[in-house]
């Protein structure tokens, strides 16, 4: 390594500056310019869920798993104004016909053991990520304790076949604070839900979570993910 490059590299330590992942430009982790750039899913979803990027492309991958398996969380905060623009975009879609009563915004949550274990939650850093990047008095509101995780199932990408991955989150969530008569939620009554997650690869998850709120009385459930 040259003196001019062992001197940048010092000075990028010193201040904490980050460069791009991809073109290595100082700024952020993923530049404007190249992010831009990165491959749509190249699989289908049910047509309630909505993905922006694809897991596979290798910038992606490597920042969503950093972040849940090495705790380096503060690169999903780089995926926060471009979900608020899809989020926007699937608002108006949704509400140009049916007026819904609030829209929630709702990370998948993890179990008390899990969160104990890794210290956060990925998908309320996601969640809390698109709240800052829409406009403040906006019809949003970030609902993060409605629904408990009950079960730790076994990891989704441990098990390969899709039959087994749809049916593994089934029992796993809970809605709290049901009426005990009418087993809704005054809450959800009438609402549309964004269920929030990092990554969707069968959308089991989002499957059953979308059940469980629509029958606790959410009026729709979409669900919005940074990757599949």
């Amino acid at each position: 390594m040259d003196i001019f490059k062992y001197i940048t590299k010092l000075f990028d330590i010193i201040f904490l500056n980050e460069r791009c992942l991809i073109c290595k430009k100082t700024g952020n982790s993923l530049c404007n310019d190249c992010i831009v750039d990165i491959p749509k899913p190249e699989h289908d979803l049910p047509n309630y869920i909505y993905a922006l990027y694809e897991y596979r492309y290798p910038v992606i991958k490597k920042i969503l798993t950093d972040a849940k398996y090495r705790k380096n969380f503060g690169n999903l905060k780089i995926f926060g104004p471009y979900l608020a623009s899809v989020l926007l975009d699937i608002v108006i879609e949704y509400t140009e016909l049916t007026h819904y009563k609030d829209i929630l915004i709702i990370p998948v949550p993890i179990s008390k053991k899990r969160l104990k274990t890794r210290g956060f939650n990925q998908a309320d850093i996601i969640a809390e990520s698109i709240m800052a990047n829409l406009q403040p008095g906006s019809n949003f509101k970030l609902v993060n304790n409605i629904i408990i995780k009950i079960k730790d199932r076994t990891p989704q990408a441990s098990i390969h076949k899709r039959s087994q991955r749809l049916n593994s989150p089934k029992g796993t969530f809970q809605i709290k604070n049901l009426d005990a008569n009418t087993h809704k939620s005054k809450i959800l009554n009438g609402t549309l839900c964004i269920v929030i997650d990092d990554i969707t690869t069968t959308g089991g998850t989002i499957l059953e979570i979308r059940k469980i709120l629509l029958e606790a009385g959410a009026q729709n459930v979409i669900g919005l993910t940074v990757a599949h």
